[in-house]
């Protein structure tokens, strides 16, 4: 009898259709018994891997790339940028009033889409300046943003005083200086005079402390350059009479007719010891040489 043919092995084949059976079974794949929750895991899965909700990475990485690109823009659309004009939020300057917007463009409108206001850091229509938060009314720009002047009631850099007036008289005079005697400015009820470069000159209406005429004859202080002598001051050993005119006093007299170096003694003078010229060999006594 001849020999039968041998079988082929079929357990490889049969292994691989159990792998392949095993493997559609735990994807649910064609099992009628797998319910709705199914459906709902596989949504869920996809879901999560694109960005949505339930805790994903991708998700807070996409909301930290956008909080990056709006350049830390505070939600209420201020930003924080340490007292500088805010950053526009995202969207200015498309023309379209977008949330966190107060304008899009024209003349109002800051370029954060804000409408202008003094202190805003954006020169608005009827400032002269604007500083942010470096306004203020000792400052350079005030708090109206005006750019501060003399004259303008506010004391600002390099002025002593503003009284916001242009009167003359009163304590701050003109170019925003205190009063002071010298000034050329009458201070009410504080001086009696002020002609400037012209107090105290001889003769003149005005003296230096400005409470009076400029120094003359018969004020009581003897001024060489001007006077022979006055009040109290005069040559040695000669008075002062009316006029400011020096005479010698008793018993002295002017040997060399010039009386601006005084008056001499004959009574003790050995050069003029009686009269005028007598010189004696040792010294004079009551006018009497010795």
């Amino acid at each position: 009898m001849p020999p039968r043919p041998r079988q082929p092995h079929r357990t490889p084949l049969l292994a691989a259709v159990l792998i392949a059976a095993c493997h559609f079974e735990s994807a649910g794949l064609g099992d009628d018994d797998a319910g709705p929750d199914a459906g709902d895991t596989a949504a869920s899965s996809a879901q999560t891997s694109e960005g949505g909700p339930a805790g994903s990475s991708s998700g807070a990485t996409a909301q930290a790339d956008s909080d990056s690109d709006s350049g830390g823009v505070s939600g209420d659309g201020t930003g924080s940028t340490g007292g500088g004009p805010p950053p526009p939020p995202l969207g200015c300057g498309n023309g379209v009033i977008d949330p966190l917007e107060q304008c899009d463009g024209g003349e109002d409108c800051t370029p954060a889409c804000t409408f202008h206001v003094c202190g805003d850091g954006y020169l608005g229509a009827g400032e002269q300046c604007d500083e942010a938060g470096a306004n203020g009314d000792t400052q350079s720009c005030t708090s109206t943003c005006q750019t501060a002047r003399c004259g303008d009631g506010l004391v600002g850099p390099g002025e002593p005083c503003d009284d916001g007036n242009a009167i003359k008289t009163d304590a701050c005079v003109e170019g925003c200086v205190l009063a002071s005697c010298g000034d050329g400015f009458l201070q009410m009820n504080v001086e009696l005079c002020d002609l400037g470069a012209g107090n105290g000159v001889y003769g003149g209406a005005c003296n230096t402390t400005c409470n009076g005429p400029g120094p003359s004859c018969g004020d009581g202080v003897w001024d060489p350059m001007h006077e022979a002598c006055d009040g109290d001051g005069a040559p040695e050993n000669a008075d002062c009479e009316a006029g400011c005119k020096p005479k010698c006093e008793f018993a002295k007299v002017d040997c060399n007719n010039d009386l601006s170096d005084g008056c001499t003694s004959i009574y003790s003078d050995k050069n003029n010891c009686g009269s005028c010229g007598n010189k004696c060999p040792n010294g004079c006594l009551l006018g009497s040489c010795y």
